[in-house]
């Protein structure tokens, strides 16, 4: 569990951390610089280690301690303890409070105070269940995520304590902006749990949410399980994937004696980009279509629920009833924005396919084979590292190499360098006394960070970020943040600050083997890291609107996007990038071997192997580029795709269509509708092929749901930002502090339209 609850005080709004006996620096030891604390890696002598701290920085102590972790499935009865607590909070309100005498500062202050210290809980019991080894803790974190979702649902049908808050809405009282936004957020979110309908149709309704979250919680369970669910091949099948790779992989046992195993999670795209044969590459692509389909009815009936529950309060279909409350505010604007991009986007689709069918075409040609013009849905990644390799002969830039100048911990640094500088952030690493690890991090591999506003922006504490990159076999797929711990103030007045975790999978790197990062790797990370900074440089009153998870989701993606720019500027890919082989003598070791091996030298030759470029050389960063953007059209339509089929389904005319829809056949049509890549229907095997939808969780729990669209309207509004602000000098420290204090450290204080409007008016643009 995260902290013995006998040591908080949940009523007072204390926060979830331990305030245990021992001192802080018998826990951890920290080194504070007065500047940025990662070198740029370019200074670096040795990234594959922590940076060196500033020696002559004076220490600091965080005014709150980190999170502490007890592994031990003890997570139920804290979970019981959190719901308890703040159900005899919510009692005690409607015990002493009359409608005559509701007002904010009897009603809403004290229950906003209980939901602090609810959230701060439970956030970080949710967190086991996506990362323990353990298989009690995982299920002992599910439990308890379940049994908190469902008492989330049960106090908004609290009839007694919305005839207070309607009260207080109807009183009028003089609030200020975050006080009047919880108000009004807070009577909408009751009143969409129906608690204005009629007693049978309300215990319907009650129904049909407490059936949601039971069919969410099996959707994401299912999807999780087999995270690493595994496509098997004779070893002749993978001609063409690295041998390296196919050691990788699982060796057959049993009836799979002989064979080797790939792992969906980690496999999939190597073998997509590298087997010749077309068979196995479709083999795995059905695997990866085909990977949890024991969640279609689940999905399906989810939606039918959700579907239901709108129409019984007076919406037209679900999407109407959450656009109302989201930036979009209805289904016309996500329409038409859907239309804008599809229209944008397909007349360049063609000119992407021309690629790979060239390639194909050629490949055909010095085998000897007729081709009958046919390129599928499992070629693309084939044939588009083939375009790469050749072209990369043509012009002696071999972009298969990018990632060697893309080392995990080389980004790390340089990512967290860039945040210092644009925003005015210090990070400064725990450093753990012996023994002192396993209670403050889930898992020894796992970073934490002290997070301090510079010494020209003030110097003060804003919270821990916590680094878990390494991917480990229990661990959930995906890259994500996860806040830990919403910021807030206290009933005193002081403040209680966030903790926040990014999450990666990627391969832990070792004296002989370095993590390399695809420039996509890199991309989300940065994406995702942009989650935690939002979180860190919020400032709200209220945790529920605190950082990114406090605002709704159609803005709370427009942060995140806005950084991924970065890795489109040439003079950034050059700061950030570091040749793995400058890293060590080992590893430049490595690299000469390497390079030995495909220019067939041996012997005393090897060592005279010219180095690489220790930054990304100019050529290949315009050459990537460049490739880059022939690439994004496939890439950007693949996400229209789930995002226009997302809407659909829940923006259905009637109930009885949305029980009649074939999901998956739906999904299929459409995919293809926006891909000219051949799928298996094309090979007569109708629209139900495969169930892509079955693994997105987002769609099903969460706030996605009717809103994958996000996505999509979060760049229109990040690129107008990134276009006024950083487009010239995307270093420049006076536009980052901007950004930081107009965008995001409002958090969702504010309806998040207000917010976005102010910002930009404030820059005399809007």
């Amino acid at each position: 569990m995260v902290c013995p609850l006998e040591m908080v005080t949940v009523l007072s709004g204390e926060m979830v951390v331990c305030a245990v006996t021992l001192t802080q620096t018998k826990i951890f030891s920290e080194k504070a610089p007065s500047t940025t604390t990662f070198l740029l890696p370019s200074q670096q002598p040795n990234p594959s280690n922590p940076p060196t701290m500033s020696p002559q920085a004076k220490a600091k102590t965080p005014p709150q301690p980190p999170l502490h972790f007890t592994l031990t499935p003890s997570l139920l009865q804290t979970a019981h303890t959190l719901i308890n607590t703040y159900r005899s909070a919510q009692d005690a309100i409607v015990s002493s409070v009359t409608p005559a005498t509701a007002t904010f500062a009897t009603v809403l202050l004290p229950f906003a105070h209980a939901e602090n210290a609810f959230l701060t809980g439970r956030r970080s019991l949710s967190l086991y269940k996506d990362v323990s080894a353990s298989p009690d803790l995982r299920e002992a974190s599910r439990k308890a995520s379940d049994m908190l979702d469902a008492f989330g649902l049960e106090f908004k049908q609290r009839l007694d304590l919305f005839v207070l808050i309607d009260a207080v809405v109807k009183r009028g009282e003089v609030l200020d902006p975050e006080e009047e936004h919880l108000l009004s957020v807070l009577h909408r979110d009751m009143t969409k749990t129906g608690i204005n309908l009629p007693a049978e149709e309300r215990a319907r309704f009650g129904e049909i949410q407490a059936r949601v979250l039971e069919l969410g919680s099996r959707f994401a369970e299912n999807a999780r399980a087999p995270s690493k669910p595994v496509v098997w091949f004779a070893r002749e099948e993978l001609a063409g994937v690295p041998k390296e790779d196919l050691e990788r992989m699982q060796k057959g046992e049993g009836e799979n004696e002989g064979k080797v195993g790939a792992r969906i999670a980690e496999h999939y795209h190597t073998v997509m980009r590298s087997a010749e044969s077309a068979a196995a590459r479709r083999k795995m692509y059905m695997g990866y279509y085909n990977r949890c389909n024991e969640n279609v009815p689940i999905f399906k009936e989810v939606a039918v629920l959700r579907d239901e529950a709108a129409r019984m309060l007076g919406y037209r279909n679900h999407a109407s009833l959450v656009c109302e409350e989201r930036m979009a505010r209805d289904t016309e604007t996500v329409d038409a924005l859907l239309g804008r991009l599809r229209e944008g986007l397909l007349p360049g689709a063609e000119g992407a396919m021309e690629r790979y069918r060239r390639e194909k075409e050629r490949d055909f040609e010095e085998r000897g084979e007729e081709w009958d013009g046919v390129v599928y849905a499992w070629d693309l990644n084939y044939y588009g590292r083939r375009a790469t390799a050749r072209a990369a002969g043509e012009t002696r830039v071999d972009l298969k190499e990018v990632s060697d100048w893309f080392p995990l911990q080389v980004m790390v640094e340089g990512m967290l360098e860039t945040m210092g500088k644009l925003f005015g952030l210090v990070f400064t690493e725990v450093e753990f006394e012996e023994g002192g690890r396993e209670e403050l991090v889930w898992r020894d591999d796992v970073r934490l960070f002290s997070v301090w506003d510079s010494e020209d922006e003030g110097g003060e504490f804003l919270g821990y970020l916590y680094l878990d990159l390494y991917s480990h076999e229990y661990k959930s797929s995906g890259s994500w943040c996860s806040s830990l711990m919403p910021g807030h103030l206290k009933p005193d007045g002081s403040r209680a600050y966030t903790s926040v975790a990014l999450m990666c999978e990627f391969d832990r790197p070792t004296s002989t083997k370095p993590c390399l990062l695809s420039h996509m790797d890199a991309t989300m990370m940065f994406h995702e890291l942009g989650h935690g900074i939002h979180d860190l440089v919020s400032k709200t009153r209220f945790g529920r609107f605190h950082g990114c998870n406090g605002t709704v989701i159609d803005f709370g993606e427009a942060p995140s996007q806005v950084l991924e720019n970065w890795f489109l500027i040439p003079s950034q890919l050059k700061r950030w990038s570091r040749h793995y082989s400058s890293l060590s003598d080992e590893y430049l070791k490595i690299w000469r071997e390497k390079k030995a091996a495909a220019l067939g030298m041996t012997g005393s030759a090897i060592e005279e192997i010219s180095p690489p470029d220790v930054h990304l050389p100019d050529d290949m960063i315009e050459a990537f580029l460049e490739k880059r953007s022939s690439d994004s059209v496939i890439l950007e339509l693949g996400q229209l795709a789930i995002s226009t089929w997302d809407f659909m389904i829940h923006s259905q005319e009637s109930h009885e269509a949305i029980k009649n829809l074939n999901f998956s056949e739906s999904y299929n049509r459409l995919a293809e509708g926006l891909n000219p890549a051949a799928t298996p229907s094309d090979l007569g095997e109708g629209w139900e092929w495969g169930h892509a939808y079955c693994v997105w969780t987002m769609l099903v729990q969460g706030d996605y749901h009717a809103g994958y669209y996000s996505y999509a309207l979060s760049k229109v509004y990040s690129a107008d930002i990134f276009d006024n602000f950083f487009r010239d000098d995307p270093m420049s420290a006076t536009q980052g502090r901007r950004y930081r204090y107009g965008l995001l450290e409002p958090g969702g204080r504010r309806p998040e339209m207000e917010t976005l409007l102010a910002f930009f008016r404030s820059m005399g643009i809007a």
